[in-house]
């Protein structure tokens, strides 16, 4: 399959997956952050550990590289940390939330990605591979690392890269909040879709 009809798959997937959580195209802070959560909820429940993907991406144009991504991310439920940064911040943008993909270090020199969201004036991080660690590891159903700032979060890991989107290079924000969305907050509204679906 071209580089071109895998975008037309992985763009009919990401409107199906739109439209299946009801991801709302607005300016509000709430409806962003419902959408984060949404989203992050959805990645930890459909996106699992995929070892045979289907191609080597060194035979491919480094310009194609995003949508090679976003299919196994995407079409694949692949959960490794790059693509499920890069789908999470895709299906965002396409909803209007400003969102970038970060790439994190820690002291022992272990590396991930997660993403920042921007919410009102402050960036946010949210980390669905260290949740779907969390979450497949105590089997919950609460959501631990979304919206949160740097007081709790950068005691493991700190922002130290932005990756590129269409090409633009973009320096690490330096408004980070400080203090976390709480999660009691950040988990009322997941409950409060899933009692709307049901």
């Amino acid at each position: 399959m071209n580089t071109i009809e895998i975008q037309k798959n992985v763009d009919s997937k990401i409107n199906d997956i739109t439209t299946k959580l009801n991801l709302k195209e607005s300016n509000d802070k709430l409806d962003q952050l419902t959408n984060c959560v949404k989203l992050q909820k959805y990645i930890v429940q459909n996106n699992n550990e995929v070892t045979n993907l289907k191609d080597d991406y060194s035979s491919y144009d480094k310009s194609t590289m995003r949508t090679l991504q976003l299919r196994d991310a995407v079409l694949n439920n692949s959960s490794v940390g790059l693509f499920v940064a890069v789908e999470f911040q895709e299906i965002l943008k396409r909803t209007g939330v400003n969102v970038e993909c970060v790439g994190m270090g820690n002291r022992k020199g272990q590396y991930h990605m997660a993403n920042l969201v921007l919410l009102g004036d402050e960036w946010y991080l949210f980390d669905p591979n260290l949740e779907k660690a969390l979450y497949n590891a105590k089997n919950g159903n609460n959501l631990n690392y979304a919206g949160l700032g740097t007081n709790s979060y950068l005691k493991d890991y700190q922002p130290e890269i932005i990756m590129p989107y269409n090409n633009e290079n973009t320096k690490v924000p330096q408004n980070l909040a400080k203090d976390d969305i709480p999660n009691f907050f950040v988990n009322s509204i997941e409950n409060k879709e899933e009692s709307k679906s049901k």
